[in-house]
């Protein structure tokens, strides 16, 4: 049943790709991406600074006397999400193999305990993100929101939460008591991932329709972007959806449709250039591995 669903949502989103693509013309969208230029370098470093960040938060949740260098961290991290965002239910497969390319360094349960604990605080972060831009989308939405927020904060700890919400909690409040000290520097750098995501949107749009970028269009752009990476995560590339999210939010935001899904596109080939490092990662890794086992055999023989 989950393969039958993975695969109508690959077809889906691959009509929607081409409804798209066919709606605003080829012409047009390859005038829009030809404005990019050289910009596209800074846009390529931008998506690389965010993965950084992400696996420099990885290193913080790396307790004594395990250590986990940052380099390894960002390699194991840039595998990883090539296997989760170019395979079907690659989240399945990628997370751990985060875990497993850390290997030289740290045992595998250290590792994934340490993955768990950085996922728990970068779920953590994106109710911040989603409300920060309600408000600024909706001013109005303040007089609710802040209200909810504070009675959240008094009723959520007295009400039982479901098993799978619990699983991602639990190690975040228990990491939180033991490690105070570090939970500060781990928000931030989680905090910076989706102001580095905001950035990136800003300087694409700044490319592709001068004059018409602004800081809450690149806010909201940048949620429903996250909204459909979390609802589509098992959809290769989220092939089509991107595109979808960027096109019907653009007009809200007083930009065209041509400019909310070019931004789309711009974003999935920054993407592609980090999957690709990733991809060529795991592939010397698997390579230095291959050539070591008949080294072993050799020497044991």
């Amino acid at each position: 049943m989950r393969r039958l669903a993975t695969v109508s949502a690959a077809i889906l989103g691959a009509i929607l790709f081409a409804y798209w693509v066919r709606a605003i013309g080829l012409v047009q969208i390859r005038e829009a991406l030809g404005r990019i230029g050289w910009g596209f370098f800074a846009i390529v470093l931008l998506g690389g600074a965010r993965e950084a960040v992400r696996a420099l938060a990885w290193t913080r949740t790396v307790t004594a006397p395990a250590r986990l260098p940052f380099l390894d961290a960002l390699a194991a991290r840039l595998a990883g999400e090539a296997i989760n965002t170019l395979v079907p239910m690659g989240v399945i497969v990628g997370e751990p193999a985060k875990a497993d390319h850390v290997g030289h360094r740290l045992a595998f349960g250290t590792a994934f305990r340490a993955l768990v604990v950085e996922l728990a605080f970068y779920t953590a972060s994106l109710p911040l993100l989603f409300t920060f831009a309600t408000l600024v989308l909706v001013p109005a939405a303040t007089a609710f929101i802040l209200p909810a927020i504070a009675l959240g904060a008094v009723v959520a700890p007295r009400v039982p939460l479901p098993g799978r919400v619990r699983t991602l909690i639990d190690p975040l409040i228990h990491f939180g008591w033991l490690h105070t000290h570090r939970v500060w520097s781990i928000g931030v750098f989680e905090i910076s991932y989706h102001v580095l995501a905001i950035v990136e949107v800003y300087v694409v749009l700044s490319l592709v329709a001068p004059g018409r970028a602004s800081w809450t269009a690149a806010l909201v752009l940048e949620t429903v972007n996250r909204g459909v990476t979390i609802v589509f995560k098992m959809l290769p590339m989220r092939i089509g959806v991107d595109e979808a999210g960027a096109a019907l939010v653009a007009a809200r935001v007083d930009l065209s449709l041509t400019t909310g899904v070019t931004v789309a596109l711009v974003r999935k080939l920054r993407l592609l250039v980090w999957n690709g490092i990733g991809l060529l990662i795991l592939l010397i890794r698997s390579s230095r591995t291959s050539a070591r086992v008949p080294a072993v055999s050799a020497v044991r023989g």
